[in-house]
């Protein structure tokens, strides 16, 4: 269980195809692509659809949305994020605020691995 927010349609569909190879599964003929968590967990709750989520989502969520991941390694690499500033313009507190609060993040996560 694995959810990638920002995939696209086609990396998604890639990511499928690669799960039903690894697992030798037909490949999976229908799908949704959604990005609101609430029709995804909807959806899951019916017991026919899987979904890809990113690993905190899941160890965030794993017991409230009742998530079990299955143990399959699609070998998906990190992507790095970054923010970016304008050279000689002022940052207003709010953003510096934001970028101190994505960095804590950031490390609360990298710790937990």
């Amino acid at each position: 269980m694995i959810r990638r927010e920002f995939a696209s349609k086609a990396s998604r569909r890639c990511m499928v195809q690669r799960l039903s190879h690894r697992t030798r599964s037909p490949t999976l003929r229908k799908s949704v692509l959604s990005f609101s968590h609430h029709l995804l967990n909807e959806l899951l709750a019916t017991g026919r659809f899987l979904t890809i989520v990113a690993g905190s989502v899941l160890k965030a969520n794993a017991e409230r949305w009742d998530l079990k991941a299955l143990p399959i390694d699609l070998t998906i690499q990190p992507h790095s994020v970054a923010a970016f500033t304008l050279r000689q313009r002022t940052v207003s507190p709010v953003v510096e605020l934001f970028i101190e609060h994505a960095r804590e993040v950031a490390r609360s996560i990298a710790r937990n691995r």
